[in-house]
């Protein structure tokens, strides 16, 4: 396949991923009424912010410029944001405690190999992705473990917080896997592997904000799937 051709079709799925974020905002905005829960309306608020950050990142693209500096900035928008989403969902104070101590752990590692390792904010920095991945995953598990012995929910199809923790499990999970390869692909510039990394990103990127609009659609059903109205 000729590069032009490979460049084409990165840029298509590229494009398609980028606006599909509309989709779970639209949603929102549609459900808005809906969203009984504050830990939903911080999702539509998250989307809203990452929407934000998404358009920041294709003016630079237009113009010619790096913006890995936004993504390592969202690398710690996302360990906030889910360890406060997590935080309030979760009802054990033990796991609590353990979200508090992950957000402050990962928060102080991916700083540390951001400004003292990299020294270059600009770069493309695997070991903060990877954290953050493994991070946001923990917290997932914790939920499914407590979904699993929480007798309340009694339609797990109608529960927004279930299709929410499958998005999260689901893509930062497999991103963990593709991430660690950022290095290899920095390093030693192998175009070849980096036109694969970034085309499962994106399929990943389009069908977890799929999955997440999925979950702000059954916001109306939030008070019928569970007993709590959590």
């Amino acid at each position: 396949m000729e590069l032009s051709v490979v460049f084409t079709y990165i840029s298509f799925i590229t494009y398609v991923a980028s606006l599909s974020l509309i989709i779970p905002i639209l949603v929102g905005i549609i459900r808005f009424k809906d969203l009984q829960s504050n830990m939903l309306m911080s999702i539509f608020v998250y989307l809203c912010l990452y929407a934000i950050f998404e358009i920041v990142a294709w003016y630079y693209v237009i113009n010619g410029w790096q913006n890995h500096f936004l993504g390592n900035t969202v690398t710690y928008l996302d360990i906030l944001f889910w360890s406060y989403y997590y935080h309030n969902l979760l009802d054990s104070q033990w796991f609590k405690k353990i979200v508090i101590a992950f957000c402050i752990v990962s928060t102080v590692i991916v700083g540390f190999s951001h400004f003292a390792i990299d020294k270059d904010y600009n770069r493309l920095n695997s070991i903060g992705l990877s954290i953050q991945n493994l991070t946001i995953i923990s917290y997932a598990l914790l939920f499914f473990f407590q979904l699993i012995n929480n007798l309340n929910v009694r339609y797990l199809s109608l529960y927004p917080h279930f299709w929410i923790g499958i998005a999260v499990l689901i893509y930062f999970s497999i991103v963990f896997f593709v991430e660690i390869f950022a290095e290899y692909i920095t390093f030693n510039r192998d175009k070849e592997f980096a036109h694969a990394y970034w085309e499962i990103k994106e399929y990943l990127t389009f069908f977890h904000r799929i999955i997440l609009a999925i979950g702000l659609w059954f916001s109306k059903t939030l008070l019928q799937s569970n007993l709590s109205s959590k």
